[in-house]
C-alpha cells in the first residue's frame, strides 16, 4: 500500500511555472523538529508529531523520486518543470498514512495571479488533469471535490480525493494550499481511511509569525 500512497506525493504538483530556489533559501525553508512538533517559522506552520515520524530530507527525496516513476512521462516532465521542493514529510506508526508539504517557487507574476484568482480557482481548473493522472495510475471509483476545512481555527479551501486502486484498497487524500511571498505551498495528507486523513490535517497548527 505504501507504494500506491506515494502517488499522492506528486499528482498535485502540476500547477504552475516556477523560479529557482537558491541554496540559502533551501536551508531557510526546511524547518526544525523540537518539543514533539515540526515547526517551520519561514512558512508559518507546524505539525504535532506525537507518535508520527519525520522523514529525513534524503528519504523524502528518495520517496518523491520513486513516486514520480509511477506517473506518466508527461506528468513527470510537468513536475520537473515546476521546480517543486519537498519541505516536510511525516509518516504515521502504521507506515502508510502520511502527510507531505511541498513548496513550488513562483515568479512574481505567477504569485500575483495566484493571489488574485485564489486557491479555489486553482483547484477547480486542475480537476480534469488530476482525474486523468489518477486514471493513468490505475485508480478507480475516483471522487474529487473542492470543499473547505477548518484547521487550527482557520477556514481553508480543501481538495478532497477518494479512489480505489484496482479493487484492492481505498485511498483518501486531503490537500490545502496557500501562497507565502512568492511560494505556493501544498500540504497533502493521504491515508487508507477518510478519518485518518482528517486526523493528519488536524495536527497542523499556524505559527504566530506566519504571514500568509
Amino acid at each position: 500500500m505504501r507504494k500506491i500512497l506515494c502517488i499522492f506525493l506528486s499528482i498535485f504538483l502540476l500547477f504552475c511555472s516556477a523560479a529557482a530556489l537558491s541554496e540559502a533559501t533551501v536551508r531557510d525553508i526546511l524547518g526544525i523538529t523540537e518539543d514533539s512538533a515540526y515547526q517551520n517559522a519561514f512558512l508559518g506552520f507546524g505539525f504535532h508529531l506525537e507518535d508520527w515520524t519525520v522523514l529525513s530530507q534524503e528519504r523524502s527525496e528518495e520517496v518523491e523520486k520513486f513516486a514520480k516513476q509511477l506517473l506518466s512521462s508527461d506528468a513527470q516532465e510537468s513536475i520537473e518543470a515546476s521546480g517543486s521542493f519537498a519541505v516536510f514529510s511525516a509518516i504515521a506508526p502504521n507506515s502508510t498514512d502520511n502527510i507531505n508539504a511541498v513548496l513550488i517557487p513562483l515568479d512574481d507574476q505567477a504569485a500575483r495571479v495566484f493571489e488574485l484568482l485564489g486557491i479555489k480557482y486553482l483547484y477547480e481548473n486542475q480537476l480534469d488533469q488530476l482525474q486523468s493522472t489518477l486514471e493513468d495510475a490505475q485508480m478507480q471509483d475516483i471522487s474529487i471535490v473542492v470543499s473547505s476545512i477548518a484547521i487550527d481555527g482557520r477556514e481553508l479551501t480543501c481538495l478532497r480525493t477518494a479512489c480505489n486502486y484496482m479493487g484492492q484498497m481505498n485511498i483518501h487524500s486531503l490537500q490545502i494550499s496557500f501562497i507565502k511571498d512568492t511560494y505556493l505551498i501544498n500540504i497533502t495528507a493521504t491515508a487508507s481511511a477518510r478519518e485518518a486523513a482528517e486526523d493528519a490535517m488536524g495536527r497542523i497548527f499556524w505559527m504566530q509569525n506566519e504571514n500568509q
